[in-house]
């Protein structure tokens, strides 16, 4: 129930977007998501994260070129840990493949993040994600380790890593490891969601996204 979180993001970023309630609606099909520039996936805190369908279809759109920014707790938790009822050796193959990253421990214990210097992403960021106008319910933040071709992005004050990108291959994909709707101001949630949709979008960080296709 975090959609509005994103959707107040991308309406003051003036990206057009649809929102495909997953939980009342279903599983979308791979065909259908060829249908948008991007996709953002909101996985919230709710068990399973992404079942066998919603990977398998979202592997089959980003191998034709999509764009994917993925964000929640325990994501990597319930895909990667041997004692999730959704692991699996394919489920962590698409974490590892596709996000760029390997789940590391739950609960980091950390409600602060700052950007990489350089980053088209996240250079100048510091997060919070506790308090403020977010939704306060960042109860198990992840940590990760990029592989496979990913790159950190954020990191927690701590030092531990907090968020990934990947851009080899024919697909971008940016995957926070806590639920973006945590942030805990309006202005940091629209930086954030601009500069990822500028990212995944052009590849390079700049500011302008020319095709129609609205974002799901």
């Amino acid at each position: 129930n975090y959609e509005t979180y994103h959707q107040t993001a991308l309406n003051n970023s003036d990206f057009g977007h649809q929102t495909w309630d997953r939980a009342t609606l279903g599983a979308l099909d791979a065909s259908s998501y060829s249908h948008y520039q991007a996709v953002v996936w909101s996985a919230g805190l709710q068990y399973p994260t992404l079942v066998k369908d919603d990977r398998d279809a979202l592997a089959n759109y980003l191998d034709g070129g999509g764009k994917l920014f993925i964000n929640g707790q325990d994501i990597g938790w319930d895909l990667c840990y041997s004692g999730s009822s959704n692991y699996s050796a394919d489920a962590v193959a698409w974490y590892q493949n596709y996000l760029g990253a390997t789940y590391v421990a739950d609960d980091v214990a950390s409600a602060t993040l700052n950007g990489i210097d350089g980053d088209p992403i996240t250079d100048g960021l510091s997060l919070t994600i506790v308090g403020g106008d977010g939704a306060n319910n960042q109860t198990y933040p992840s940590r990760i380790a990029p592989i496979n071709g990913g790159s950190t992005i954020l990191t927690y004050h701590n030092s531990q890593i907090g968020a990934v990108k990947k851009g080899s291959g024919p697909y971008r994909t940016v995957y926070f490891a806590f639920g973006f709707e945590g942030i805990n101001s309006q202005a940091s949630r629209d930086a954030v969601m601009q500069n990822v949709i500028y990212w995944i979008i052009n590849g390079d960080g700049t500011s302008s996204v020319d095709s129609p296709k609205p974002f799901l």
